[in-house]
């Protein structure tokens, strides 16, 4: 066999063989391409219980963690957030039990702007109450989110006349009382723990020469409470004003507080005039 001849099949092999290299590699590009599309991924938001919710709870931020995770992209997850409006789950109704470590599924809860939230988050014996909102505390509109908490206060007016023990109570007034009768203020607390359903801003008019009454209610605040809760209310609401206030961390800081501890000055006046 010549030179010739071994060059020829030399050519034809190496020819064959990058010939052989492309087929493979065109063969195996199609299955691959197969392979990606149909375990593609997609990332979607969730949020799980950080402790055991029961139906008519409002979820607070230390309820949940929102966290991320990636999931089938052909099939669609019940734990996705993506439905709701806000991945800020605070306010919103719980409407089964959820155990902890568990995804809060959008099934499972209520947004507080649902036509039907109050219903829903209302027990058998439990019943809405509207705070009305003075001029003054306007702020609280602003402040306060559905789902807080609040406390509420009644600030009463004592009369002391005398040396006498006994302590009356008038309708507030200004004054600290003439002759031997002094005039005290204290604030008491009447409920605590309260859950806000709603909040409610009254529109302002502007219309020419409109003179607003400064004592007129500016907006209201949806509380919710039992018929017991409401019933101590309507016991003590005349004997003062109430006063709506964020609830604290420890119900031992919800305690009476007397003007003598904010003033001092009036201790002085009490123990002049013969006061104990």
């Amino acid at each position: 066999m010549n030179q010739r001849v071994l060059f020829f099949l030399s050519i034809t092999v190496i020819a064959v063989g990058i010939a052989g290299i492309f087929i493979q590699r065109y063969q195996h590009s199609e299955p691959q391409a197969e392979v990606m599309q149909t375990t593609g991924l997609k990332v979607i938001t969730i949020a799980e219980a950080t402790r055991r919710l029961h139906p008519y709870e409002l979820l607070q931020a230390e309820d949940y963690k929102i966290r991320t995770l990636e999931v089938d992209n052909t099939k669609e997850d019940i734990r996705d957030l993506s439905s709701l409006s806000s991945l800020n789950l605070n306010g919103y109704l719980v409407r089964n039990n959820i155990a902890e470590g568990t995804a809060i599924m959008p099934a499972l809860i209520e947004a507080p702007t649902s036509k039907t939230f109050i219903m829903h988050s209302l027990r058998g014996n439990e019943l809405p109450y509207s705070y009305l909102v003075k001029p003054k505390e306007a702020y609280l509109l602003s402040a306060l989110k559905v789902g807080n908490q609040v406390s509420l206060f009644i600030r009463i007016t004592e009369i002391e006349r005398g040396k006498k023990n006994g302590v009356s109570f008038e309708p507030d007034s200004g004054g600290a009382g003439s002759g031997n009768t002094l005039r005290k203020f204290a604030l008491s607390p009447v409920l605590g723990g309260l859950s806000i359903l709603d909040i409610q801003q009254d529109k302002t008019k502007e219309e020419k020469n409109y003179v607003a009454d400064p004592d007129a209610p500016v907006g209201r605040i949806v509380l919710r409470m039992n018929q017991e809760q409401l019933a101590d209310l309507r016991v003590v609401e005349k004997a003062g004003e109430i006063i709506l206030f964020p609830a604290e961390g420890s119900q031992e800081k919800n305690k009476k507080k007397e003007m003598d501890e904010v003033l001092p000055q009036f201790r002085a006046i009490k123990e002049l005039r013969g006061g104990k």
